[in-house]
């Protein structure tokens, strides 16, 4: 359950429908947020994301229903596959359909190391996004050994120092620590093969670092001191990154997170107490529609945006 009910919201924000903060905000420039969360969202302007986003969501809740709910691991592939087949292509992104169907039914074999070839290892093949299911669960397991059981993740409400509204966010996974998931897909090229492979980071990516940042931060509030892990999934394989052994998710990284989240909200929270009234508030702001995080959305949002900051 989405806990969305704030103890105390001010006026100089609510009066912007701006109730709180969060670590993906953060990550946004402070154009696109102030338009989505002012000016958008209480239009209930939404839109669903685009193809790999939907397998991202429909590849957690294969991993849900297998680890959480103990469905077997096709039943909980099936209902994965079911929720990522629902996803409607928006019209103004030509290649999503064709992301879609690359992700859903290309057939792929991983490549083998030297080591598993020489050990005879069974080639693996399957679609990529039965590959990346398989490699998000058996990441999720390794993340998750030992663990008496597996939860879905709370929702977290909490206020930081110096900041008015609360920073909100919602844990993916609860098995003794906290768990958050993340998938990357292959994307089209105009190469040979069609496709371009996604590699696994070789280090906790800044934004998903503030994530676990604040389900650490919230829990240490609540005397539950418990490491924090990510999950990084593609079709050829896995990677975690845990607390306990990872410098960048160590409690120094964690509280820089934290601090420029703060940085961050303290800022954006001054603009909304200076503005006094919508048009004022777009005065503040300078819009980039050439960052990357505009490119994806809708004419009709697009054209709203530069109307209003107009």
């Amino acid at each position: 359950m989405v806990y969305m009910s704030f103890d105390f919201v001010p006026e100089y924000a609510a009066r912007f429908s701006f109730t709180s903060h969060s670590p993906s905000g953060c990550t946004r420039p402070d154009d696109l947020e102030f338009f989505e969360k002012c000016v958008a969202r209480p239009r209930e302007m939404r839109w669903p994301g685009n193809a790999a986003m939907a397998a991202g969501r429909a590849a957690e809740t294969a991993v849900n229903l297998s680890t959480v709910h103990n469905e077997p691991w096709q039943n909980a592939l099936r209902s994965a596959l079911a929720e990522f087949d629902e996803h409607e292509s928006p019209p103004h992104i030509e290649t999503d359909r064709a992301k879609h169907a690359l992700i859903r039914d290309h057939v792929y074999t991983v490549k083998q190391s030297k080591e598993e070839k020489n050990a005879g290892a069974p080639e693996v093949t399957g679609t990529f996004f039965e590959l990346t299911c398989a490699n998000l669960l058996a990441g999720t397991l390794q993340a998750t050994q030992g663990a008496n059981r597996i939860d879905d993740g709370r929702w977290v409400s909490m206020q930081m120092d110096g900041c008015d509204l609360d920073f909100i966010g919602q844990i993916d996974l609860e098995a003794s620590s906290v768990v958050e998931l993340k998938t990357s897909w292959p994307s089209l090229s105009d190469t040979k093969q069609g496709f371009r492979m996604p590699s696994l980071p070789t280090a906790p990516r800044p934004d998903h670092i503030m994530q676990v940042a604040l389900y650490r931060a919230w829990l240490h509030r609540q005397e539950q001191h418990v490491p924090v892990k990510l999950v990084y999934a593609t079709p050829a394989g896995f990677r975690v990154f845990d607390s306990d052994t990872c410098e960048a998710l160590g409690d120094a990284a964690m509280a820089r997170a934290l601090a420029r989240m703060c940085r961050i909200a303290k800022a954006r929270e001054h603009i909304l107490k200076r503005a006094e009234d919508l048009e004022d508030l777009f005065r503040f702001l300078s819009p980039d529609f050439s960052h990357f995080m505009w490119r994806d959305k809708p004419p009709e949002y697009l054209e709203l945006a530069g109307s209003t900051f107009e």
